[in-house]
């Protein structure tokens, strides 16, 4: 007894003050098979795993389209970023233009150019942007139902969880199986 006492208190099974006078069954079991009681704590009551499964699979599914519209979303917005600097440049290429007079309109002719140019690197990126906004959309909206069913499960989970906690032993039981 001595023995099982000890080895449950390094489990962490019981607290060190802890002397119980009655032995509860799921202990005695715990330390003749040597199993850990966080295994025996939460194991699945039941066989859901295809459920646990389809759950992990659409789960991973919706991570890889995450991580997919992640790297084109900061793809786009790294052109854009690149479309915003090129248009910059052509502003301030514009009005160094404009300060000298003799080249003023070469160098205006030249800047225009590159705006226009940089404008339309501008709506490429934003036209390229657009893809990537309606795939995070959609990776936002698998999510947010991923989301709800894990909301759904958990909140059975608890109601299931008072129901064996509360009321009698025919109830307990009853929420038990």
């Amino acid at each position: 007894v001595r023995e099982m006492r000890a080895k449950l208190r390094s489990t962490g099974a019981l607290e060190e003050s802890e002397r119980p006078k009655i032995v509860p069954l799921t202990h005695f079991l715990l330390y003749k098979y040597g199993v850990d009681w966080h295994a025996l704590v939460n194991a699945s009551q039941g066989d859901n795993s295809k459920e646990i499964a389809k759950a992990q699979a659409m789960l991973e599914e919706v991570q890889a389209a995450f991580r997919e519209s992640d790297a084109k979303h900061k793809q786009a917005a790294a052109s854009f970023r690149a479309a915003e600097q090129a248009a910059k440049e052509a502003a301030d290429r514009e009005a160094d233009a404009k300060s000298t007079q003799a080249a003023a309109q070469a160098s205006a002719d030249a800047a225009k150019a590159k705006e226009n140019d940089a404008k339309e690197k501008e709506a490429e990126a934003v036209k390229q942007e657009a893809p990537f906004k309606a795939a995070q959309e959609e990776v936002e909206a698998a999510l947010a139902e991923v989301k709800s069913q894990e909301d759904a499960y958990n909140s059975r989970t608890e109601e299931l969880k008072q129901k064996s906690e509360t009321g009698g032993v025919v109830s307990r039981n009853k929420a038990a199986n």
